[in-house]
């Protein structure tokens, strides 16, 4: 599932219609690994403190932190996606003719 991913992510540069290059496609696959990489890590960490949430039994302090850890996780996540956004839109603009 995670190399379907991958490959979608890597074919954005040439489905939007730009010339390549290797030095474009390698600067290409390696944001969208760093964007994968970092989107696992948001996902792992929403999960682990959903799970710690979960399994609080009752500890006041406990469930404090699951959740803190749980909304930084999400907004991690949200920023993941609009910096994974925003710099392909520049390199978009950045390269049109």
């Amino acid at each position: 599932m995670l190399s379907n991913i991958y490959l979608k992510l890597a074919t954005v540069y040439t489905d939007s219609g730009l010339p390549s290059s290797e030095t474009k496609k390698l600067i290409e696959n390696v944001k969208n690994l760093v964007f994968v990489v970092a989107a696992v890590l948001a996902l792992y960490f929403l999960v682990m403190a959903g799970m710690s949430y979960v399994t609080s039994g009752g500890n006041a302090e406990k469930a404090k932190k699951a959740t803190q850890t749980i909304v930084f996780a999400c907004v991690g996540l949200f920023i993941i996606l609009m910096s994974y956004t925003i710099i392909t839109w520049v390199f978009k603009i950045g390269t049109a003719k």
